[in-house]
């Protein structure tokens, strides 16, 4: 933990709940500023975010290779893992996965507003964020 508070590139807390997400089987709403876009979305877990886009990819691609079986081998080498270097090491927290993610702009104007899709980002890339997401609902 010492590591996580002393890196100023890394919010401590951002970091925190990561691990949390990581470690359960939980999401947190959350909207985060990067390179003056917004996204905003709900926080999961790492394994989650793999299975799911392998799941994608063999939808699209409906092939004969096995795709998901690449990636699900990735998460369990990253987040099922015993180890702790492994699992609470840099592959595992230095970056944040959002599930229904949805982007706008500076302007607070949305980007394909109606198609969330999964995210990944660096956690050291992200210049702030919130607890809760954006409700795009006009009223």
């Amino acid at each position: 933990m010492e590591e996580v508070l002393n890196n100023p590139g890394k919010d401590w807390f951002l970091t925190t709940l990561n691990t949390i997400v990581n470690n359960n089987v939980i999401t947190i709403g959350v909207t985060i500023v990067t390179h003056g876009f917004i996204v905003s979305g709900h926080l999961t877990g790492g394994r989650e975010y793999f299975d799911a886009v392998a799941n994608e990819f063999a939808t699209t691609l409906n092939s004969s290779f096995k795709i998901e079986n690449s990636f699900q081998g990735l998460a369990d080498t990253i987040y099922g893992s015993d180890n702790p270097e492994v699992k609470d090491g840099p592959l595992a927290s230095d970056y944040i996965h959002i599930k229904n993610a949805r982007f706008y702009n500076s302007a607070s104007e949305g980007i394909l507003p109606n198609n969330p899709v999964w995210w990944r980002g660096r956690i050291s890339e992200i210049s702030g964020f919130s607890i809760g997401v954006i409700n795009d609902t006009k009223e």
